[in-house]
């Protein structure tokens, strides 16, 4: 009687082997005709080793489902790491063929089948197709003969398949996009059942039918006729800075503008105004409102958001202290503090552009869709020329008047739009989907108070509406993220370039200006106001009381030599 040779494997290889001898054999004969013999002799080893790694048929079965399913998930996972960001199209023509791939079809005798093959494994090493992911790879059709093994398989899949849909896809989309459904988890379950009966009992159904049902279900747009790759209607088609805008998009902008800045009004009108909006709502907020809107699961619930807000309230309570305390108003140190926390804000900016740039960005990072490049470097560059660029810090004086506003002489229009033009930048570099409100109306709610309301005032304009901007979007982060009044960035490559490069070419021209006025009035920076020659900084010490003498008499000098 001859002796069968034997071969020492590891345990996990062994048992691999019996499951994919199984998997195989299943395919075959079916689940009910394979023996354990049959599947010894398929591998090579003893009977009694086959029940040794499995102890039963069911236990086997059990095996083999399990090692389907994680196949199946494996693929999925390939399939959203491999695909064209943007091209949806292409995205859901693979999601279609990775389907058909692990599809439970029917045997020719009619019987319902469950379970894959092997061959899955292999058909993701397959070469890439145009859009990416793994070129679709028929299986041989599996007979099984137990319709609850093919719903315990159908079911397992679904709930394994939800699992990394809700951790990578659907939140990756929803950073790209609007959502346009409704119960957002229970749709998928929906659809993932729907699509495996229908390619099950209809496997001729063509996978353009199937696209359309994906795309009717979960209300995707195609992309455009004609369009290549990644040019459907998602970040980088829509328009150059923005998604197309609805009108009530465009009101509310409107509406936020107007708000901001009367808001600021209101809040710059005495100190108890300041302190209802800068102490009272603030500590009413923290104890009542921002733990629950704010939570780690909030798009406004990271240490960012957490650290901005209460820094900006801080620059509002500090600029309320030189106004109402008349010591500090005569502290030169005190004077300091103004360009101390501006200067701060604008290097914890240049940073993140810099930290952006270098991370290699093409998705979600901390809540916003961001894409690393070289904007980040150039406007990283702008922001550093505009921090240098900060001058007059020693002319700041407070208004004698009723408001008692804090007022900057120097800080005049060259510097505040050479600000803006950064600013934007930086926020649609690194928060760009909440650029349309953050970046453009928040900028602008403070820049015309500081031309034609309150001339002089802009950085308490910009600490007031941006602590009162903070303070709301913490309150209501939906309002940015999934509400009908949210705008997504484009997420264009050359819209993130121009703005950079718009930032950066103003920030240079203001460098050259002021050292040419440095040079031309041999002026101290460190010590001299340098635009008290300009138009606007004789109008601002002129109309608004508190200028000093010297102040005054630079003005009107500079203006009789001009």
């Amino acid at each position: 009687m001859s002796q069968q040779s034997r071969t020492v494997k590891h345990p996990d290889e062994r048992r691999d082997e019996i499951v994919s001898a199984a998997r195989v054999l299943f395919a075959t004969h079916g689940v009910h005709a394979t023996t354990f013999q049959q599947i010894a002799d398929h591998v090579g080893c003893t009977r009694g080793l086959v029940y040794h790694y499995a102890g039963s048929m069911p236990t086997l079965v059990d095996m083999v489902l399990a090692a389907c399913v994680a196949d199946f998930a494996a693929d999925l996972r390939e399939w959203d790491r491999l695909r064209v960001r943007g091209d949806i199209d292409g995205a859901v023509r693979d999601y279609i063929a990775l389907f058909r791939r692990h599809l439970p079809g029917r045997s020719a005798d009619g019987d319902a089948d469950a379970l894959g093959d092997p061959a899955s494994a292999e058909a993701a090493a397959e070469p890439a197709s145009a859009t990416g992911t793994a070129r679709p790879t028929p299986l041989p059709v599996p007979r099984v003969d137990d319709a609850g093994l093919y719903v315990r398989y159908v079911d397992a899949s679904v709930v394994a398949l939800l699992e990394i849909l809700e951790t990578t896809t659907i939140p990756a989309y929803a950073e790209r996009h609007r959502i346009e459904i409704s119960h957002v988890r229970e749709t998928f379950v929906v659809l993932l059942h729907g699509l495996i009966g229908l390619m099950r009992t209809q496997p001729e159904v063509s996978d353009d039918v199937l696209a359309d049902l994906v795309r009717q279900t979960l209300r995707l747009a195609p992309n455009p006729p004609g369009a290549p790759a990644g040019t459907n209607h998602s970040k980088e088609s829509d328009m150059f800075l923005f998604e197309p805008l609805t009108l009530v998009q465009i009101v509310m902008w409107f509406v936020v503008l107007g708000a901001l800045i009367g808001l600021n009004e209101l809040s710059r009108r005495g100190p108890w105004a300041g302190a209802a909006f800068f102490i009272a709502l603030p500590i009413i907020l923290t104890i009542f409102v921002w733990p629950t809107t704010a939570g780690a699961d909030s798009s406004t619930g990271t240490w960012f958001h957490w650290v901005k807000v209460y820094s900006a309230l801080a620059g509002c309570l500090g600029f309320m202290a030189i106004r109402y305390i008349p010591r500090l108003q005569r502290n030169k140190w005190a004077l300091m503090f103004p360009a101390g926390i501006l200067a701060l804000n604008i290097a914890e900016a240049v940073i993140r552009d810099f930290q952006v740039g270098g991370m290699g960005a093409d998705g979600v990072v901390d809540g916003v869709y961001m894409l690393s490049g070289p904007w980040n470097y150039m406007n990283g560059i702008a922001g550093l020329i505009n921090l240098l660029a900060i001058t007059g810090w020693m002319g700041i004086y407070i208004s004698r008047d009723k408001t008692k506003d804090m007022i900057w002489p120097d800080m005049i229009w060259p510097w505040i739009i050479a600000y803006d033009l950064w600013n934007f930048a930086y926020v649609y570099n690194c928060v760009g989907d909440h650029a349309f409100y953050a970046g453009a109306a928040l900028l602008i709610s403070c820049t015309i108070p500081a031309f034609f309301i309150r001339k002089g005032a802009w950085l308490q304009h910009r600490a007031h509406t941006l602590a009162l901007w903070m303070m709301f979007t913490m309150a209501v982060p939906a309002f940015t993220s999934t509400s009908d009044f949210s705008v997504d960035a484009s997420g264009d490559p050359a819209a993130l370039l121009t703005v950079s490069a718009l930032a950066l070419a103003a920030n240079i021209a203001l460098a050259v200006l002021q050292v040419t006025l440095l040079i031309k009035h041999r002026r101290n920076v460190l010590k001299h106001e340098i635009y008290d020659h300009s138009a606007a900084y004789r109008r601002v010490v002129a109309e608004i009381p508190g200028a000093s003498a010297a102040q005054l008499e630079a003005g009107w000098r500079r203006r009789v030599l001009c």
